[in-house]
């Protein structure tokens, strides 16, 4: 596989068609888990996905800092960049820095309705989470190709993530684009946009 067509992160003999499952917590919350084997049905859910949230969305942008080597993990400092903008910006932006969005596993994308907090991410290996009973999201991944169905997701066992050369450019750009402001890391605010 060239390189500019991988996702985020692979994983020899990792090849499932694409599936997305329901997970419960103890709560009594849930949240949808959806895996997409291609980059074109990724991009695809994806803006299907946003487009189920309203005009304007709070977007949260959690980056990997530099020199970090191992997989990000909850407790990480993350860089977070926060803003809220158009729809229609945030898709332009996505297109625009399609390499940084899909293939730089050195980013989760959180995407949230201010006034229902339905909640989309786009975590740094490539995962999709919904946080939402709506069922117009599940309706996107059915009518995407996604099957229901229980899968091993590609972070549970060793895998390769990828860098490309001009994600951090396009990272710049994106935030840019957005005019999105940096904010302050976990330790500092327990704000339900720094975490998914």
């Amino acid at each position: 596989m060239a390189a500019d067509t991988q996702p985020k992160a692979v994983r020899q003999g990792y090849e499932p068609s694409a599936f997305f499952f329901t997970q419960r917590h103890d709560s009594g919350d849930s949240r949808l888990l959806a895996w997409a084997p291609s980059l074109v049905t990724l991009r695809y859910t994806i803006e299907r996905l946003i487009k189920v949230l309203p005009a304007s969305v709070e977007v949260l942008l959690k980056i990997q800092p530099d020199g970090e080597s191992s997989a990000p993990s909850d407790d990480q400092i993350w860089e977070r960049f926060y803003g809220v903008v158009p729809q229609e910006a945030l898709l332009e932006a996505i297109a625009r820095c399609d390499v940084f969005i899909f293939q730089d596993s050195r980013n989760q994308l959180c995407v949230r309705d201010p006034t229902s907090f339905d909640y989309i991410v786009l975590d740094n290996v490539g995962v999709i989470y919904v946080y939402s009973d709506a069922a117009a999201f599940r309706h996107v991944l059915v009518d995407a190709g996604f099957e229901e169905r229980m899968e091993q997701l590609v972070s549970e066992a060793p895998y390769w993530t990828q860098t490309p050369e001009d994600g951090r450019e396009q990272q710049r750009e994106f935030v840019r684009l957005l005019r999105l402001s940096a904010v302050p890391g976990p330790d500092e605010s327990r704000d339900p946009r720094q975490v998914h």
